[in-house]
């Protein structure tokens, strides 16, 4: 879909999602001469950034969908409770801001974050007590919540 126009611009029913029917579609829209300037999508988006060179994150539909996979939906500490927030879709201003917000939530819940359990587990390992929790932190860290356009590139 063209992000500017709101147009559908390719469409293709697969069976299953393999790396080959991304670089179809790419070949395709180059065809029809759209020029890509990004990609989102919902996995994959690494290997299509390292072997296309197109600038490509994953989609933040499903980054905070993995997120809420992380954390309960109805969260009872206050360190979850902010990060639901936080996270929240629609509040999501820009890259920076969401960025900048995350920071600080992490600044002010570190400790609560690296807390460690009483006891250790079979290997002698303390294992973080709010596993899921960071995961979710480290999850927002790692992905790139940013939008994305189709240039046609067409006179």
């Amino acid at each position: 879909m063209d992000s500017l126009s709101k147009k559908m611009v390719y469409h293709q029913i697969i069976k299953s999602e393999k790396d080959i029917y991304y670089f179809i579609a790419i070949i395709k829209l180059r065809e029809k001469g759209y020029k890509i300037q990004s990609i989102t999508c919902d996995c994959r988006w690494e290997l299509l950034k390292n072997e296309l060179n197109i600038s490509t994150q994953f989609c933040q539909f499903h980054q905070v969908a993995i997120v809420i996979r992380n954390r309960t939906r109805n969260p009872k500490s206050e360190v979850e409770k902010t990060l639901k927030i936080l996270t929240n879709p629609f509040k999501i201003s820009s890259k920076s801001a969401f960025y900048v917000n995350l920071h600080k939530w992490y600044l002010e819940y570190k400790t609560y974050l690296e807390e460690r359990s009483d006891k250790p587990n079979d290997k002698g390992k303390y294992f973080y007590k709010y596993r899921n929790l960071r995961g979710a932190y480290l999850g927002l860290k790692r992905t790139k919540i940013i939008f994305f356009a189709l240039k046609n590139t067409r006179n």
